[in-house]
């Protein structure tokens, strides 16, 4: 955890928000490595299924920080500013969390029913303790470079792929809400997965 966001050896979780919210790397970082391992814990014991499908764990996990991103820059967490606790990081990242693997689990599902689980998902098998420890550095690398990528994205290109992506909205849905043309929603969107894909080294 980044020294600055500490007193006394207790991280200043108000002073964190602040950081984050200015979008200074080194608080993301902190929140990244501090509560990764608790959700990630919590969600093992919690669901049974979460070790079955490790890639998409980790895209929830990398998912739940993007969402927070998003939501701390709208002023929904925290409900009261400066009173924030670990506790109130910790529930809010972990209902983020829940839900989207709430979701992934009813795709799963419609798919199992469709007998089209094996073409979507490759479940590996992992023997050994380092095969266990190379996914969580795996995983751990993902979720810092989404959240440099998601860094290059302005307002507005964000909350279009958050509602693209995360809500299932149309591009003539988020037109409507944004009271924005269509045709400009769709060339945010385009140029923002343009973005993402330059950073990701995925433009060939």
């Amino acid at each position: 955890m980044d020294h600055s966001n500490t007193t006394n050896g207790k991280i200043n979780w108000p002073e964190l928000t602040r950081k984050l919210r200015q979008g200074e790397n080194q608080a993301w970082e902190s929140l990244i490595s501090h509560f990764t391992p608790q959700l990630d814990a919590y969600m093992r014991i919690k669901w049974n299924n979460w070790k079955v499908y490790p890639q998409e764990a980790g895209d929830t996990l990398a998912k739940t920080f993007f969402i927070f991103s998003i939501k701390i820059e709208e002023r929904k967490f925290p409900k009261v500013p400066g009173s924030e606790t670990e506790k109130d990081y910790r529930s809010y990242l972990t209902q983020i969390c829940e839900n989207d693997w709430r979701n992934l689990e009813r795709k799963l599902s419609k798919r199992r029913e469709d007998g089209r689980v094996d073409q979507d998902f490759d479940i590996p098998v992992l023997d050994t303790e380092k095969d266990l420890l190379e996914l969580d550095e795996l995983r751990e690398a993902q979720i810092q470079q989404l959240i440099v990528c998601l860094g290059t994205l302005n307002p507005d290109e964000q909350d279009i792929l958050e509602m693209f992506y995360f809500e299932g909205m149309s591009q003539k849905e988020i037109a409507t809400r944004l009271e924005m043309p269509y045709q400009t929603v769709r060339n945010k969107k385009s140029k923002a997965m343009k973005k993402l894909r330059v950073c990701f080294g995925l433009n060939q």
